[in-house]
């Protein structure tokens, strides 16, 4: 019987999530064209979530992009939606 985990079943550290974590949040605060105040960042093993919602579609997409650019992300599953603001 072998103990080795697979790479997915490996579990990752908390603290680097949260890093990871904070590093796409500072990213995204700093990044001039995307409104960052609705989005909510999670990440796990370098797979990171957005989630939340943007005043419109070109949020959602330079979001995902600057999340991507971000050292250690080796994923992001974007679910930010469309919201106008004062909704």
């Amino acid at each position: 019987m072998s103990t080795a985990k697979s790479a997915s079943q490996v579990p990752t550290s908390k603290s680097a999530d949260r890093a990871l974590q904070k590093r796409v949040r500072a990213a995204l605060t700093k990044a001039k064209d995307v409104t960052a105040s609705n989005i909510t960042v999670r990440a796990h093993g370098g797979a990171v979530i957005l989630e939340g919602s943007v005043p419109d579609q070109d949020d959602i997409d330079k979001a995902a992009a600057v999340a991507k650019g971000v050292s250690g992300v080796t994923s992001v599953k974007n679910v930010l939606t469309v919201r106008s603001p004062g909704q």
